[in-house]
């Protein structure tokens, strides 16, 4: 809904197709939070018993530790890409969806290394609220990402609308 109020757009033409295509999305980031989770978490110990081990190629090993964050943002972007192509009612071209995308990926990432940094170095959950304070960290990075994530729909909608109105590119 509010990436869809970000593209000034009111409810959907065909709820029936909408709901189709919220479902459709929601198993697509399931998906992909999956395949993230399963490239940031096969570390360097995993990688090193599988050459020793599983007779795994050591550059093989080392390619996948220098590509698994590439292949990640990589990843997201596109799972970006579809929540914002997939919101709108009508096809947009390419250059309407990009660079919304591009800009949530790039604060997505960028906020959560600095919120991971302040976790971990200056904040202190677990002294002041015990054991849910790691449900307090989550939540706020939770509720930081949806933002960065609304003004990556925002950015794409104001592109629209001055490509509307002529006064872009």
């Amino acid at each position: 809904r509010s990436v869809r109020t970000a593209y000034h757009l009111g409810p959907p033409r065909g709820p029936a197709r909408h709901m189709l295509k919220t479902l459709l999305y929601t198993v697509l980031l399931i998906v992909t939070i999956a395949a993230a989770l399963a490239l940031m978490t096969v570390g360097d110990r995993v990688l090193g018993y599988a050459v020793v081990h599983f007779r795994l190629p050591s550059f093989v090993a080392e390619a996948w530790a220098r590509l698994r964050f590439p292949a990640v943002a990589v990843l997201c972007y596109f799972a970006l890409f579809f929540l914002y192509a997939m919101a709108q009612d009508t096809r947009q071209p390419w250059r309407n969806i990009w660079p919304g995308t591009l800009a949530a990926l790039a604060a997505w990432m960028a906020l959560s290394w600095l919120y991971a940094f302040y976790v971990d170095n200056i904040a202190n959950y677990s002294l002041l609220y015990g054991s849910i304070g790691t449900v307090i960290a989550l939540l706020i990075w939770l509720n930081m990402s949806s933002v960065v994530l609304i003004m990556g729909a925002e950015l794409n909608g104001t592109i629209m609308s001055l490509r509307k109105d002529g006064g872009g590119a």
